[in-house]
């Protein structure tokens, strides 16, 4: 028990103790009876609609374009899938507070007004976010596809079955089957999103009628970023009342989306009337919206089911105004469903991902040289595009020379700070929690209870009850609080990677170290940690990288600009889209140093990858 102790405290502790001690330390917090006036309020509401729109599609739009790319790069010769993997992990491995604020630049100069309109903005989120998600979805479906034995594709085509009918015959199937676990987690942090709508568009624009005494929403405005700046505003007095009441209600939501969601690919069959009963609730809104992803994902028993939901949420729609894109998405269902020519529509569909593919690409190669041209440049404010011409004049290193007489070392050994001690702390907890689940399958089970729970509490709703505690327990503008919020992050992917090590590594030393006498501690730090050297380095340098790229723990949790990492540092030049005064050179040169120690840092990562496995 001594073992998974540290690794049940550090999940349940930073995902459930925060809102019970902000629940318990003051309960003149706890009105219930807000719940139900919080429900109906206006702002909310719109967050939960925007956060169910934004979800499905991002959702959607990166499973099929993901596996679209993988199956192309799946057929490409090895020279050429090579290069495509490079770029997918290049732009995969970029912090998020370098990767938006570059691609906001590249929006800012080919739209004269992202937020413009409600639609315009929505749709800028939307293409933003399928740039920064599209990469690990690719690698994870090739990783499937390459999975696959080569017979199956081979048996289809000597059968007539052209390209894009083995793809969506074969490699599509794979795909939807597998990661329907994935894609409801996606559809979760997707509804939670608080970096993205914050560094493109702030929320906005505004709706009148988000405008209300619980907060303001806009056409931008998740349910993460509802919260996070219900946070920043609502700082003392009666506020955290209605701070805490709608935590609790966002969390409630969440955890009511997830169970659906999964009733929904379990029993589908069995959900009609209780999908019927949120479309009254929610105002025949919201509740096609949980409802639509499984249309796409799930084989249900029996299909009239299916479009039942699907005509009575799209007729309703259009007979009560509400001619939203979700209606639209659902009659492009029925379409689906029921279109004669089933074989033009996916050709359609597979030349519009290829589409969206090839412009991904450009996007990608455009951004990167733009962030390098940036930084040899003496712009402050964001310039055009330039030509080839011009893009070789005027450049210097002054942007680097100001980040050195600026004490831009100071944010950088701030992150070092974080990385090496999430890092060496993440190491020492998951390791521990591994063998004691691989001496016992209790932990083992309780473990994954645990990563369940962390895979769906953690988020923004979970910030707003350790904010509470870590102010009244005198915690804030201390680096310890973000050490284990990364290592909460970080726990699902760190935990099991050990597990699956050690329970792959030679028994027959341990049980040698039992017959000489060694306790277990010796056996943990003597014999199973050194044999799993590959293996844990790779587990600390994936916690490394996240505690040095880690952006909204800190910008919650430290507001003393001395201990700012290179995420606040850099978000503070241009990484907030309502700044006046821009820096964008000077960022651009921090980004460069901040991916280039992070890149000299994930060096030694592929050697050890093939390390580990080739010592298997």
């Amino acid at each position: 028990m001594i073992f998974f102790f540290p690794f049940l405290l550090l999940t349940a502790g930073m995902t459930l103790f925060p809102a019970a001690f902000s629940a318990i330390a003051g309960r003149t917090q706890i009105r219930f009876d807000l719940f139900w006036e919080l429900f109906r309020d206006g702002s909310f509401r719109i967050s939960a609609q925007v956060s169910s729109l934004y979800a499905i599609f991002t959702t959607l739009s990166v499973f099929f374009c993901g596996t679209t790319a993988a199956y192309l790069l799946y057929r490409l010769p090895r020279f050429f899938r090579k290069a495509g993997f490079i770029l997918l992990f290049v732009i995969w491995a970029l912090p998020s507070f370098v990767s938006l604020p570059v691609f906001r630049a590249m929006l800012l100069n080919t739209v004269e007004n992202p937020i413009a309109s409600g639609l315009q903005a929505f749709l800028s989120v939307l293409t933003g976010r399928l740039w920064v998600d599209l990469p690990i979805m690719t690698l994870i479906a090739l990783a499937l596809f390459e999975d696959l034995s080569p017979s199956y594709d081979e048996s289809m085509r000597l059968e007539g079955a052209g390209t894009i009918d083995r793809f969506f015959s074969l490699f599509f199937q794979i795909a939807r089957k597998s990661l329907v676990g994935y894609l409801c987690i996606s559809f979760l942090d997707q509804m939670r999103d608080v970096t993205l709508p914050m560094m493109l568009t702030e929320g906005r624009p505004l709706l009148i009628a988000g405008f209300t005494p619980y907060g303001i929403a806009g056409a931008t405005t998740t349910l993460g970023f509802f919260l996070k700046n219900n946070l920043v505003d609502f700082t003392s007095g009666d506020s955290w009342t209605f701070l805490w009441s709608q935590n609790a209600l966002v969390t409630a939501t969440l955890l009511a989306s997830f169970w659906f969601m999964n009733r929904l690919f379990r029993r589908p069959e069995k959900t009609f009337w209780l999908w019927f009963g949120l479309e009254v609730l929610w105002g025949l809104f919201l509740g096609s919206l949980v409802f639509l992803p499984a249309l796409f994902f799930t084989d249900w028993k029996r299909k009239e089911h299916t479009y039942a939901c699907a005509g009575i949420a799209a007729g309703a729609s259009l007979i009560l105004g509400h001619l939203s894109p979700f209606t639209v998405i659902l009659w492009v269902f029925l379409l689906y469903h029921f279109f004669p020519f089933r074989k033009v529509f996916d050709r359609l569909l597979f030349f519009f991902n290829t589409a969206l593919i090839a412009l991904w690409i450009s996007v990608s190669v455009i951004a990167l040289g733009f962030l390098v041209w940036l930084s040899f440049s003496g712009y402050e404010y964001l310039p055009p595009f330039p030509t080839i011409g011009k893009a070789l004049e005027n450049l210097s290193w002054d942007n680097y020379a100001y980040l050195f007489d600026s004490g831009f070392l100071v944010n950088l050994k701030n992150s070092l700070w974080l990385g090496l001690g999430s890092g060496a702390l993440g190491v020492l907890i998951f390791s521990m929690a591994a063998y004691a689940a691989l001496k016992k399958p209790k932990y083992y089970t309780f473990a994954k209870g645990l990563i369940s729970i962390t895979l769906v509490m953690a988020g923004m709703n979970t910030f707003v009850p350790l904010v509470q505690t870590l102010e009244a327990l005198h915690g804030l503008n201390r680096f310890l609080p973000i050490v284990f919020a990364v290592l909460n992050q970080s726990a699902p992917i760190a935990f099991m990677t050990a597990y699956f090590a050690f329970r792959q590594t030679d028994r027959t030393y341990t049980e040698l170290g039992q017959i000489d006498g060694a306790s277990r501690w010796q056996l943990f730090w003597k014999i199973l940690l050194p044999l799993s050297i590959p293996t844990v380095s790779v587990v600390f340098l994936y916690i490394f990288i996240k505690g040095w790229s880690s952006f909204i723990a800190p910008l919650l949790l430290i507001s003393s600009p001395e201990k700012y990492p290179v995420s606040l540092r850099l978000y503070d030049w241009a990484g907030d889209p309502g700044l006046h005064h821009t820096r964008w050179g000077i960022f651009a040169a921090g980004a460069i140093l901040t991916v280039a120690v992070m890149a000299v840092c994930s060096i030694p990562l592929p050697a050890l990858v093939r390390k580990r496995w080739s010592s298997g």
